[in-house]
């Protein structure tokens, strides 16, 4: 009897002594999928066509996502065609949804105030500027929403912004946190930091989309909805949408094959399993904003906040990313404090086992440089020598770094074509210029070009690194213009623009000391064309458009102007659509090459604008022999 007794408190200090969980799962978006019978099913969210900004008609739109696999799609024109007007149906566009195996999804973007997608519904109103109003208003029409690339508005919102909006609103259920080629990876930091506030009682379900205008964006950002077999059906799409049923991938690799989809997700009292066929430290756990676990299982005996959330890493720039879990704390969230001297971080205290708490060093005292971190802690930062890195704080306590200097020393600075050479310390900031020969047109700069404010003007500023540079100036070949496109002051050939909004217009400037007239296109989608017919170019001949251009910003600092050509045929067909982007709020020189394909009878170049102001001046088209 004194044996069995001592083998039942033996058996009772064991099982007190292991590990307990400390967390409950309170909310499973993958709950009630049956991982053996649901259909995958891939979807872009997040549309345009001709009818607002895009760059392909509808008919063009859904075949082109139906070839990539895609069996979910919703056309999200934004909203310039009226009131309550969304391209919607596809059979008024000339497309039968059913040819193609896709479900349509109706949906519009509200763009005039931060950009808001709308779905199953017709609201639709450009001169609505309150994102509270429009969002009431799709509310009426029992339809969803979703805030769109909010890392574009960063400089005007903070999270408590969209706090108040998620909490006074059910149906806007989603944030686009991943956008075209990622081009806006602050949404994820302002996702964690939201989810941080509202879960578990309050998810917001993370979407991915291309925003599809133009070919590059293609296929690089899309979703995964899990769905009943034979339950490609819009009522059950709505369904797995409010509830979280889908991954959001972004692949930008030329054969979208590089994402890890995960075959299955498990939850049990004790832990969470992700079945993928990756490597263990692929599967990345984040929690509060901060990485804490590695591995396909993550025990709920760890120190975790209020949600995780699954950050798959495949190759080539890939990720996965699963809705986040709600998590429900045992005991309270333990947490760690970071004293940084001379530098900063990004908050009071973290939670405990956080590995990626972002540091920066302080701006040296003059005549000094950054040189490293160092401190009893210094061991658990992830590169000593980088002003910009990341500590890892693995338990609870008090942690301490420090950033130390040095006197700066001077490295040789070459200047090829153009003057600035010498000895600079580092981190000093030499003006230098390019000396442009006679029938040249200056390019780029080439070289260490990362180092200079702008490596596409001919006069511009280099922060020394602390290394000997070079940069050279590269210059191209002038060029004469075929006269049937030469424009150099706009303001002979005004008559021939085709001005489809009001924001386009010619405007007297000064640049470098000379007045003269320019096209200005100003705020929101401001869209100017130019059409050439009969320009009888021969298959495999070159062509390039040349013209100088800036942009200004908007009061947000945003700005995004585009340029370039469609090419069409004698029935008006579209054959290609080269362009370039404007990125520089200087002037310089845009070129835009292309080699014309076959049956190339006109030609119609186009400028257009989002945010901001677009300037264009010297406006070129060379016909190569």
């Amino acid at each position: 009897m004194q044996k069995q007794a001592l083998l039942l408190i033996g058996i009772l200090l064991l099982f007190s002594c292991a590990e307990q969980p400390k967390t409950t799962v309170a909310l499973n978006p993958y709950e009630d999928i049956d991982w053996s019978t649901f259909e995958r099913h891939k979807a872009n969210l997040h549309t345009h066509t001709t009818e607002s900004d895009g760059s392909f008609d509808l008919p063009e739109v859904v075949k082109m996502f139906s070839d990539a696999g895609y069996t979910i799609l919703a056309i999200t024109d934004h909203d310039v065609v009226g009131p309550d007007q969304t391209t919607w149906p596809w059979e008024n566009y000339g497309v039968d949804p059913s040819d193609f195996n896709i479900l349509a999804v109706q949906g519009n973007e509200i763009s005039r105030p931060d950009h808001i997608n709308s779905f199953f519904n017709d609201y639709s109103d450009a001169s609505q500027s309150s994102e509270r109003l429009a969002i009431k208003e799709i509310g009426k029409r029992d339809g969803l929403a979703m805030m769109n690339h909010p890392g574009r508005y960063a400089s005007a919102r903070n999270t408590q912004f969209y706090i108040d909006l998620y909490k006074e609103f059910g149906h806007l259920i989603g944030m686009e946190v991943v956008n075209k080629r990622d081009v806006f990876p602050r949404d994820r930091i302002l996702y964690d930091s939201l989810m941080s506030y509202l879960m578990p009682e309050r998810p917001v379900w993370a979407v991915s989309n291309d925003d599809f205008h133009r070919l590059e964006h293609f296929g690089t950002s899309y979703n995964i909805f899990l769905l009943p077999e034979n339950g490609l059906d819009i009522d059950i799409f709505r369904e797995a949408f409010e509830n979280g049923r889908f991954f959001a991938v972004h692949d930008p690799s030329e054969t979208w094959s590089q994402a890890v989809i995960p075959d299955s997700v498990i939850v049990s009292d004790r832990e969470i399993i992700v079945y993928a066929d990756c490597d263990e430290d692929q599967v990345q756990w984040i929690s509060q904003g901060y990485l804490v676990h590695t591995g396909k299982s993550l025990p709920l005996s760890m120190n975790l906040g209020n949600y995780v959330r699954v950050h798959i890493v495949g190759e080539d720039n890939a990720f996965t990313l699963l809705q986040p879990f709600g998590l429900s704390s045992l005991q309270p969230m333990q947490t760690a404090k970071l004293d940084v001297i001379n530098g900063s971080t990004s908050a009071d205290d973290y939670i405990a086992g956080a590995r990626n708490v972002r540091i920066e060093a302080s701006q040296p005292p003059k005549g000094k440089v950054f040189e490293r971190w160092s401190g009893d802690d210094a061991k658990l930062i992830a590169d000593v020598y980088a002003v910009h890195t990341t500590i890892a704080l693995p338990k609870p306590g008090l942690y301490s770094i420090e950033a130390g200097f040095r006197d700066a020393l001077p490295y040789s600075l070459t200047v090829v074509n153009g003057t600035g050479s010498g000895m600079v310390k580092e981190d000093d900031i030499v003006y230098i210029k390019a000396t442009v020969p006679e029938g040249k047109k200056f390019d780029y700069w080439n070289g260490d070009a990362q180092y200079l404010h702008h490596p596409r003007r001919a006069w511009t500023k280099i922060d020394m690194p602390g290394h000997d540079a070079i940069v050279e100036a590269i210059f191209i070949d002038g060029y004469t213009c075929d006269q049937r496109l030469q424009n150099t002051t706009f303001d002979q050939q005004m008559t021939h623009w085709d001005i489809t909004h009001n924001e386009a217009s010619v405007k007297t400037i000064e640049r470098d000391g000379v007045k003269n007239k320019v096209m200005v296109l100003e705020r929101r989608s401001g869209i100017a064309q130019l059409i050439f017919k009969d320009v009888g170019l021969r298959k495999g001949q070159r062509v390039t458009l040349y013209f100088d251009a800036k942009v200004v910003p908007d009061r947000d600092g945003f700005y995004h102007g585009s340029v370039g050509v469609q090419n069409h045929d004698a029935d008006g067909r579209e054959l290609m659509n080269p362009n370039a982007d404007v990125e520089y709020k200087d002037w310089r020189t845009y070129s835009v090459s292309w080699i014309a394909p076959e049956g190339t009878t006109s030609l119609r170049t186009w400028a257009w604008m989002r945010n901001g102001q677009l300037f264009l001046d010297n406006y070129c088209l060379r016909i190569h022999e």
